[in-house]
């Protein structure tokens, strides 16, 4: 521990990024991606007396200036840009005067569809009833066929890994076949769908909550083509700074996993104007899974959270600091 103290005081100090998603109260979670508000406040509270926080925007121009990074650094970030940012998220922001910054998707701003790995989940995993069969077959996407004696378990994991790689266009079509298999309407859950433009306008009103961009559609950048990623990273930038009325300066890769990106796709996010840019993927770099002013901006790594307790997320935190 003596050694990584001294190496972050070497290299100028360090950073970890949090993640989190929905923050919200659910029995239904295959993904892990819930956390409860009561756990999130804890959180919250624990991290805002012991660390230094600031938004991922201002990470990103301390490390483009080549400044040195606070000792005790942390930044919040949400992925995604689910209504609870705003109904559960900022409230225990305010309280603690804690500053994060949320990722929005673009695309679902209008609220007329809800993120495919959720409609995945209430359509599969909604009912105990054995599963019938699926087959998809839609514009642009391989073939996929599951016979009715799959768990719907397991057909939730390979649908999952099926509609990851998939384009926009053709995500929308493999959706209407899984929906015609189990007799289900689309529909949006109120608890489950995206921030509106006037919500992603009251969530960062209060000065806390920095808007970063996601991608429009939630793609997977490195499944498509430069023409279409440049679409996805520069549309999502214009349509919010629309919304928002202002510049956004910070981005994070849908999924983030190693794969999910490319050296071109970070260039791409750079050539659009972004300061700085997160992944989801520990940093080889020292010290380990945080980011110091040599780690490279368009890929600082980020550390999950989910439903952790308070004091294993400080202890995992402390590490990655040095501390």
């Amino acid at each position: 521990m003596r050694v990584l103290r001294q190496g972050r005081a070497t290299g100028g100090g360090a950073v970890v990024v949090l993640t989190y998603h929905r923050v919200r109260d659910t029995a239904l979670d295959p993904l892990h991606l819930a956390t409860p508000p009561s756990r999130f406040d804890e959180h919250v509270a624990a991290i805002a007396k012991r660390y230094e926080l600031m938004t991922a925007g201002q990470l990103f121009r301390l490390m483009r200036d080549g400044a040195r990074l606070p000792r005790r650094g942390l930044v919040i970030t949400l992925d995604d840009g689910y209504v609870d940012s705003l109904t559960n998220v900022l409230p225990i922001l305010e309280a603690h005067g804690a500053p994060a910054t949320v990722f929005v998707c673009s695309g679902f701003l209008d609220g007329a569809r809800e993120f495919w790995w959720d409609e995945l989940e209430h359509v599969v995993l909604i009912d105990e009833e054995p599963a019938p069969p699926v087959s998809i077959v839609s514009p642009g996407a391989p073939a996929f066929v599951r016979k009715a004696s799959t768990s719907r378990a397991d057909l939730y994991r390979d649908l999952c890994a099926y509609f990851e790689p998939l384009t926009a266009v053709a995500r929308e079509g493999a959706l209407a076949s899984v929906r015609e298999a189990f007799g289900a309407s689309l529909a949006v859950r109120p608890e489950m769908r995206a921030l509106s433009p006037d919500e992603v306008v009251r969530l960062e009103s209060g000065g806390l909550v920095e808007i970063g961009a996601h991608t429009v559609n939630h793609a997977r950048l490195a499944s498509l083509p430069e023409d279409d990623q440049h679409s996805e990273i520069a549309t999502s930038k214009r349509d919010l700074e629309h919304a928002c009325g202002h510049e956004l300066v910070s981005f994070s890769y849908p999924y983030g996993t190693a794969g999910s990106f490319t050296a071109d796709t970070a260039r791409l996010v750079r050539q659009a104007g972004f300061l700085g840019a997160v992944t989801s993927e520990p940093d080889g770099s020292f010290p380990w899974g945080s980011a110091s002013r040599g780690t490279d901006r368009f890929a600082v790594p980020r550390m999950a959270t989910a439903d952790v307790s308070t004091s294993e997320l400080v202890n995992t935190i402390d590490k990655r600091l040095g501390l």
